[in-house]
């Protein structure tokens, strides 16, 4: 977990969420609820995420697979 996690929105939320033409923000606004804990799934990834110049798969692979 990251204090600057960013917002995860439902799947059902996506095209409002995206779609530049929608400008209502106090909607768009009520997007911003946490997500459900049970809906998550935490692992431990390798340091490689640590830099941006590392855009590859391996970023997301849990340690243990490897």
């Amino acid at each position: 977990m990251h204090d600057r996690m960013p917002v995860i929105l439902p799947s059902e939320r996506h095209d409002d969420w995206l779609d530049p033409s929608f400008d209502d923000s106090e909607y768009l606004k009520t997007f911003l609820q946490p997500y459900l804990s049970d809906q998550m799934q935490m692992y431990e990834v390798a340091p490689l995420v640590n830099s941006p110049k590392n855009d590859v798969s391996a970023c997301i692979e849990p340690v243990n697979s490897r």
